[in-house]
C-alpha cells in the first residue's frame, strides 16, 4: 500500500472532537496559556500549536462515530461537550472534552470498558498492524486520573495514544492526546502532566 494511502488511513482513525473558545487561551511568549473556568484548570502548550478547526472537528467526529458504531452495531448517542483542540501537522493532537455523570461507582473499570472498544475497534480496521496496549493511573495536581495508553504500528507508520480521564465535581473529563511525533507527543503528555488544577 503506498505510504500516503497509509498516512490518510491513520489520519482518518483519529477520533477528534472540538469547540474551539478563544476567551480560555492567551499566548505568552512561546507558549499558549490555557485556564478553563469550569474545572479551574490551567496548562500551557507551545505556540507552534494550532486549533483544529470547527469543521475539521465535525468531519473527524462524524468517521470516529462511524468506526464505534460498526463496531457495536447500534447507533451511539455522543454526549460529550467539546472545549479544546490543537494540532500540529495532521497527526500530533490534543483534543478535550467532557460529559456529565450521576454516579463515580466503578469508573475505572467502565473507562477500561470504553477504552476497549477503542482498541478493538483500531484491530479491525488496521489488521496487519502491531497494536499494543496499557492501563495505568497518574495523579495530577491531586487529581487521580484513569489512562490508557495505545501505540500502532503499520510497516514504517507509526500512531501513539495516551488518555487521561477523571470525575472531578460530576463531569468526566477526557483528556486524549495522538501524535507520531514522539517529540510532540511528550511535550503534550508533559503539558498535562504539569497542568493545575485551583482548589
Amino acid at each position: 500500500m503506498p505510504k500516503n494511502v497509509k498516512k490518510m488511513k491513520l489520519k482518518s482513525y483519529l477520533i477528534i472532537i472540538l469547540i474551539f473558545s478563544l476567551n480560555n487561551l492567551y499566548s505568552q511568549s512561546d507558549k499558549i496559556e490555557i485556564y478553563n473556568e469550569m474545572f479551574k484548570w490551567k496548562f500551557s502548550i507551545p505556540n507552534y500549536f494550532e486549533n483544529v478547526s470547527p469543521k475539521e472537528a465535525e468531519k473527524n467526529q462524524a468517521i470516529g462515530k462511524e468506526i464505534i458504531e460498526k463496531k457495536v452495531g447500534q447507533e451511539i448517542v455522543n454526549k460529550s461537550i467539546k472545549i479544546y483542540g490543537f494540532k500540529s501537522g495532521n497527526f500530533n493532537q490534543l483534543i478535550v472534552n467532557y460529559q456529565f455523570t450521576k454516579s463515580e461507582d466503578n469508573y475505572t473499570e467502565r473507562f477500561k470498558q470504553v477504552s476497549e472498544l477503542l482498541y478493538q475497534s483500531f484491530k479491525e480496521k488496521l489488521p496487519n498492524a502491531e497494536i499494543k496496549k496499557s492501563y495505568s493511573s497518574e495523579i495530577i495536581s491531586n487529581i487521580k486520573f484513569d489512562t490508557f495508553e495505545m501505540h500502532i504500528s503499520d510497516n514504517k507508520i507509526k500512531m501513539n495514544m495516551k488518555c487521561f480521564s477523571a470525575i472531578i465535581d460530576g463531569k468526566i473529563l477526557n483528556i486524549q492526546i495522538a501524535y507520531q511525533d514522539e517529540e510532540k507527543g511528550e511535550v503534550l503528555i508533559s503539558s498535562i502532566r504539569k497542568s493545575t488544577f485551583i482548589e
